[in-house]
């Protein structure tokens, strides 16, 4: 089933979140099942011990409406940061192409003015690039589904563990990492190309990872040409 998560890692670092989410009270009236959300948000993190000032870092793989929505909240009349202690990290990449979208551009989303910007604003949104280590974390380049894809490896555990965002939204498309999600993707070519270089290294490395639409943590290994997930 498709679904939209936010991981919570507990490391030496400190709290980390990879994406943040849909969001709470944010206007969406383009897609009706995100319009006005009210989730028990805050709550989910209290009932695992993670008060918003806790949070170290928030990493965005991407700026895409359904990774960005609880960095901010409705308070005082205006969005503010959830976490207002975290280090917000994104690629520069990603930074530069969507905050200068105009409001005209096929590209752009609200999310970016009531979710990404007040980040800025607020000084807590650091731009960053592939190959910089991070809290508890390596940054590596995923660019095709967004200029600025990023997936992150985590560092210091005990076998290969990484998360890789949107790198694919289906299962179906380890069999077929040519596949595009619908039209989600800003390369598709590109985004295939990065799938295979990806899928290749978590079935060689017997790497656990989580996909932000796929729910649980998955492996795969190789069947013939393509991948599988494991016990499959």
């Amino acid at each position: 089933a498709f679904c939209n998560q936010v991981l919570v890692v507990k490391g030496p670092a400190g709290v980390a979140l990879i994406d943040a989410g849909t969001g709470n009270d944010k206007s969406r009236p383009q897609e009706p099942w995100w319009n006005q959300q009210h989730l028990p948000f805050l709550e989910t993190l209290a009932s695992l011990d993670i008060q918003p000032e806790e949070v170290a870092f928030v990493f965005f793989s991407h700026f895409h409406l359904d990774h960005v929505g609880f960095a901010t909240s409705w308070r005082d009349g205006r969005w503010q940061p959830t976490f207002p202690s975290a280090r917000h990290i994104a690629s520069e990449r990603e930074i530069d192409y969507y905050l200068s979208l105009p409001s005209d551009h096929p590209q752009y989303h609200p999310c970016i003015e009531d979710s990404v910007r007040p980040l800025q604003d607020a000084g807590l949104l650091e731009a960053a690039k592939p190959g910089d280590l991070i809290g508890d974390f390596r940054l590596h380049d995923g660019a095709g589904h967004t200029p600025g894809h990023l997936i992150f490896e985590a560092l210091g555990s005990d076998r290969p563990l990484w998360f890789v965002g949107d790198l694919l939204h289906h299962p179906a498309q380890f069999a077929h990492p040519e596949w595009p999600s619908a039209n989600f993707n800003l390369d598709d070519a590109a985004t295939a190309a990065t799938r295979r270089r990806y899928f290749e290294l978590f079935a060689d490395s017997g790497a656990t990872f989580f996909a932000h639409h796929l729910g649980n943590a998955v492996q795969i290994g190789p069947h013939g040409e393509a991948w599988r997930l494991k016990g499959n």
